[in-house]
């Protein structure tokens, strides 16, 4: 049994494929998410929020996840808001290390890579949110 963690091409459905149907934010923000929780949990969620866990789709969504991740991190207002945010909050603190004297270019350098999992991990957790109440005010 291969480990459920690898993507291979053979598991993607022709039908899938053809079908081509689009996965909406929340199942998007579930796979981003499942990259770093896990996606035993992320299927457990999913059955919560009312949504297919089956094998099948999920490869299938993975592959479908990792283009549609592409586009959205190449769009040049997502990459111009992402950089501000992260060289800003980068700067003020490279800057309070050097009053204390501690300041490097290091420091500022994880600190931009600690502002970008933050501000991505906080993107995530807010699409699923919104996903979640839209679905519930429907019900």
């Amino acid at each position: 049994r291969r480990r459920q963690g690898s993507m291979d091409t053979s598991d993607l459905q022709q039908g899938d494929m053809n079908r081509g149907t689009e996965a909406d934010l929340s199942t998007l923000a579930l796979r981003i998410l499942g990259q770093y929780v896990g996606y035993r949990v992320v299927d457990k969620i999913r059955i919560l929020l009312g949504q297919s866990a089956s094998r099948k789709r999920v490869y299938a969504d993975r592959a479908r996840l990792r283009s549609k991740c592409r586009h959205v991190l190449q769009s040049p207002g997502f990459l111009v808001i992402f950089a501000l945010m992260a060289l800003t909050n980068a700067v003020a603190m490279g800057l309070e290390q050097d009053n204390i004297g501690g300041g490097s270019y290091q420091t500022v350098y994880a600190r931009i890579e600690e502002v970008c999992i933050t501000f991505f991990l906080v993107e995530v957790f807010a699409l699923i949110l919104i996903d979640g109440l839209t679905r519930w005010r429907a019900l």
